[in-house]
């Protein structure tokens, strides 16, 4: 099945997504954008309005998906069903009509390897490939290696799937010994931080030194805590001196909006809600400081590799964050940032503190913080994981 041959004399790569488009998954879009050595198509089942990218690749949208039970007994037990009884491909957890709809793209467009984005999406697809020997490559981020687990029916076939892809990508060390311990080979797993695109230089030299402009970016849900981001900011001693400006919305919107008025702080606090990546780099250009509280949800849903932090870290921002999932990896403790155990509020509140009033540190934290995470940038991720994609079309020979 693996056929290079297309119009642009480069192997057709799928990137195949439950969700296409979405503001808070920009990473996605690079890799959608930036896998030079393939001549990439995306198949998604839901494709997001707000997408200002959708003529940058072809974008295949799955039809004749039957929507399934949201709760998860019931969802797993409904697919199991589904596999059992499929007419067209044995095993595949789809409609007849979906599984048609796959056959036939697949027939129509050849892809030479396909890129899962997400556990589910891996489980759902394998059958499916298989039967066309398309190389399938499952690639985790953290919800589907943290939270989804809870889940028997999904643990149950990811765990009597594992060996059978060609490959299994993660963003963090901790995601390996996750996928270790439920049976994954480790010649199999390829950590690949999601990288970002280092911008120019910014000279923060011209920035007072006795006021400091704190940032924080992303969805404003329990994971991240901007709750917590926002009591600590109220708690500094000498938070007169100081701004946060929050990009993201989210659920707990009105939380944040009500300790925002609980602590009578609305004249030093922006809340942008959800900004294109333009406004956010310009955001960025302009701070001093990035915060984020990341904890690990009620449902023990995880960061994977934060790519909010990653970019601040590009643009010279010392960051202050917590001990979480790979962030100590990002970020080096009193180096190029300060770091806090989760939900340490009183110690966020310090550590920021800390850097507000000491300029002359965050300029060196930022320029050091620049320098580490250019290890792991978007050009090096593109080169490792287009790596893998070739190695697994080889391999399918």
């Amino acid at each position: 099945m693996a056929d290079l041959s297309n119009s642009n004399d480069r192997p057709i790569a799928w990137i195949a997504t439950d969700s296409y488009g979405g503001g808070s998954e920009v990473w996605m879009r690079r890799q959608a954008t930036s896998l030079d050595d393939f001549d990439v198509h995306v198949t998604t089942l839901h494709l997001a309005n707000n997408d200002s990218d959708k003529s940058a690749v072809p974008i295949h949208v799955v039809k004749g998906n039957w929507i399934v039970p949201r709760t998860s007994l019931l969802r797993w037990g409904y697919k199991g069903l589904l596999g059992r009884f499929n007419p067209v491909v044995s095993g595949a957890e789809m409609s007849p009509a979906e599984t048609r709809w796959w056959n036939q793209t697949i027939q129509q467009h050849r892809p030479s390897v396909c890129l899962a984005q997400f556990g589910p999406m891996a489980i759902h697809l394998l059958p499916i490939m298989k039967f066309n020997s398309v190389p399938l490559i499952a690639h985790f981020h953290g919800h589907d290696v943290t939270a989804c687990l809870k889940q028997k029916g999904y643990t149950r076939r990811l765990r009597e799937m594992l060996n059978q892809f060609d490959a299994l990508v993660v963003v963090a060390e901790y995601q390996k010994e996750t996928l270790l311990e439920l049976g994954a080979k480790s010649n199999q797993i390829h950590v690949i931080p999601c990288g970002v695109p280092m911008p120019p230089e910014v000279d923060r030299t011209g920035h007072a030194i006795d006021q400091c402009k704190f940032l924080s970016v992303g969805r404003l849900v329990n994971k991240k805590r901007p709750d917590a981001t926002l009591e600590a900011f109220a708690q500094m001693p000498n938070v007169h001196h100081s701004t946060l400006t929050m990009v993201g919305d989210g659920p707990m919107r009105k939380v944040c909006q009500n300790i925002i008025d609980r602590h009578g702080i609305g004249d030093r606090v922006r809340m942008l809600g959800a900004c294109s990546s333009q406004i956010v780099a310009s955001e960025m250009r302009d701070a001093d400081v990035f915060v984020q509280h990341s904890v690990t949800g009620p449902d023990g849903d995880r960061e994977g590799w934060p790519v909010a932090i990653a970019e601040a870290a590009s643009f010279g921002l010392p960051i202050v964050a917590t001990r979480h999932a790979s962030i100590p990896t990002q970020v080096v403790e009193q180096k190029t940032g300060l770091l806090v155990d989760e939900h340490d509020v009183a110690g966020m509140s310090n550590a920021m503190n800390e850097l507000a009033g000491d300029g002359e540190r965050r300029q060196l934290m930022g320029q050091h913080g620049r320098e580490h995470i250019a290890e792991t940038s978007l050009e090096i991720q593109l080169s490792r994981l287009q790596s893998v994609m070739q190695d697994c079309i080889c391999r399918s020979k």
